[in-house]
């Protein structure tokens, strides 16, 4: 196994770079490290660690540890941590209204893909989606590495404003506007859940290192979900696989 990069983010943060391209493999080495981090004892100087797809930022109080002494820690701990490959796989069941008002683009992208928008929402639900870090927007989802048979290029142009739960694809990413926001992806579908939810103690439904699985509804079903929502009983549906 190669040792990863160490490189200097500033006077106070590093970045672990296991790798170049969206793999799970590679995010399984940085979910690794990000979990030994937060297990070692307080006072380390490590102040906050942020995963990506193929890499760990680290923020460290340089008063309290210097950048060698940080760097051969990080190493010491590459090397032990392992990967998060074992772990138990946590998958969140995503309900999803897609085309027309809901997903505009999809007529589009099963065009693009010679197919039919029926196969194309078949290829959706079809497949657990690793969830590698959460950005952008609160509890906005980066999902990556998805097949040849679904990737399609981002818009040229993005749009200014997307409704709150959308899901769209973004070349080989998928991902699911949590807030009313601007953004560039292809718009097949959208969720009656909140990804974001201030008025709970942990407003974020989603979490990194989690799976989604799409399961395709109609317009009854969609609003009887978004009325839950907003009464507070909805209990979105979770398994271990």
């Amino acid at each position: 196994m190669n040792a990863p990069k160490i490189l200097l983010d500033g006077d106070s943060a590093v970045t672990v770079q296991f790798g170049e391209t969206i793999d799970p493999a590679v995010y399984a080495r940085v979910a690794g490290l990000n979990e030994a981090l937060k297990k070692l004892p307080a006072g380390t100087g490590i102040t906050e660690t942020v995963p990506t797809y193929r890499s760990l930022l680290v923020h460290y109080d340089p008063r309290r540890i210097r950048f060698q002494e940080l760097k051969k820690l990080l190493l010491r701990q590459s090397e032990t941590a392992g990967n998060s490959a074992g772990a138990v796989k946590k998958v969140i069941t995503i309900p999803c209204c897609f085309g027309g008002s809901h997903g505009e683009d999809l007529p589009h992208v099963a065009e693009y893909h010679h197919t039919t928008e029926e196969e194309i929402v078949r290829r959706f639900c079809a497949e657990d989606f690793l969830i590698y870090f959460l950005g952008f927007t609160p509890g906005y989802p980066y999902i990556g590495g998805i097949s040849e048979e679904l990737a399609t290029p981002r818009l040229s142009s993005p749009r200014v404003k997307i409704p709150a739960g959308a899901v769209g694809i973004g070349g080989m990413q998928l991902g699911i506007y949590p807030i009313v926001s601007p953004g560039g992806f292809q718009l097949v579908g959208q969720t009656p859940l909140r990804l974001y939810d201030p008025r709970k103690e942990n407003p974020v439904l989603l979490e990194a290192g989690e799976f989604v699985r799409f399961q395709s509804v109609d317009e009854e079903t969609f609003r009887k979900i978004e009325a839950d929502v907003e009464a507070g009983t909805c209990v979105p549906e979770i398994r271990e696989g």
